[in-house]
């Protein structure tokens, strides 16, 4: 799936969606391929079905979080620390 979809980061850059970051981030926090694929597939059609032309970070791991407890209520949870651990490591850079 062809996904469009701008996200603004915290400091209101806009980047372009990334599949493969978004991929990676899941299986970092334990999801396996096959969950992280299926979380994939529906974060994307959510995506594509926004009106706006764009998502706060926060928004997408809003619904990262979502849809990876309704297929692997570990893989959220496993999700949730890793964002947690990354929020910190970004504070604590200079």
């Amino acid at each position: 799936m062809f996904v469009t979809a701008k996200i603004q980061k915290k400091d209101g850059a806009l980047e372009n969606y990334d599949r493969t970051k978004l991929l990676l981030s899941m299986m970092r926090a334990q999801a396996k391929p096959d969950e992280a694929e299926q979380a994939l597939t529906q974060i994307e059609t959510w995506l594509t079905g926004l009106k706006s032309e764009f998502v706060t970070t926060e928004e997408l791991h809003g619904k990262v979080a979502e849809v990876l407890k309704s297929i692997s209520p570990h893989a959220a949870q496993g999700y949730e620390i890793y964002r947690k651990s990354q929020a910190r490591q970004a504070s604590s850079t200079p």
